[in-house]
């Protein structure tokens, strides 16, 4: 007993030394596994009438409508330091407003999970800005899809379809196509598609015009398409921006 509990022991001390299964390396380990029967929190785009601000690291539901012709017109902010709430989004359909991204990470060291689940979702940047944008370097953006669902990224002028807004735009804040991660190796489930297409100048996912950056970019599952409509990188920078460490780990890639 004692020689198999001596060959044992070290073998145990290797095992904790190694990554989790769940999870390869470089991947976060944050993410929802399954799609949430419950809540903390449930939000009906059709019944809110101004901008959507989240400030917490909670669980939310947000539906859009059955119409196809309705789309929310006041912007998603998440904006909180050192907040990571996850966000799972149902046949959302977001027109930005003039001065801004359809939906954004905004400010400190805020990150957020967001979960395209149901319904197709579609997001429309307004100009100079991404449809869906993370502003500041700190932080990360995750994007994960359901299998079966579709989600449409389409950035304004200048910005890009996911990541960042035009370079040396005044009094916004500006957004960067930095630590973007999309779908996942421990699950299944987010194999769906994304289709992110730029404004003029900007990436289809990373940097925006201008010199927009994109880096720490990476592919875990899922069917993605991104597109640059020109001078920019599908995915990487922006016109005139570096585009760097960009990891595809699974999942299909057309840029």
């Amino acid at each position: 007993k004692k020689r198999i509990l001596s060959i044992l022991l070290p073998c145990c001390m290797v095992l904790t030394l190694l990554p989790t299964a769940a999870f390869a390396a470089n991947e976060l380990p944050d993410v929802k596994l399954s799609v949430p029967t419950t809540f903390d929190k449930t939000v009906d785009l059709t019944k809110q009438n101004g901008e959507l601000k989240i400030k917490d690291s909670k669980t939310y539901l947000i539906k859009g409508s059955a119409d196809p012709n309705w789309y929310f017109q006041y912007r998603i902010k998440i904006d909180g330091k050192n907040n990571t709430p996850h966000i799972f989004l149902d046949g959302v359909r977001l027109q930005a407003p003039k001065d801004g991204p359809a939906i954004e990470l905004y400010g400190g060291v805020a990150s957020a999970c967001l979960y395209f689940v149901g319904g197709d979702s579609e997001l429309i940047g307004a100009e100079n800005f991404a449809a869906l944008q993370k502003n500041k370097t700190d932080g990360y953006l995750r994007v994960l899809v359901q299998t079966g669902t579709k989600l449409t990224c389409e950035g304004g002028r200048y910005g890009a379809g996911i990541g960042g807004s035009k370079v040396g735009i005044k009094k916004f804040s500006q957004g960067h196509g930095v630590n973007l991660h999309f779908g996942s190796l421990a699950t299944d489930i987010y194999g769906g598609e994304i289709f992110a297409t730029s404004g003029v100048g900007g990436a289809g996912i990373g940097g925006g015009a201008n010199g927009g950056v994109g880096e720490q970019i990476y592919v875990y599952s899922g069917k993605l398409t991104a597109i640059s409509v020109s001078q920019g990188a599908g995915i990487g920078g922006g016109q005139g921006g570096p585009g760097r460490h960009i990891y595809i780990r699974g999942g299909t890639v057309e840029a």
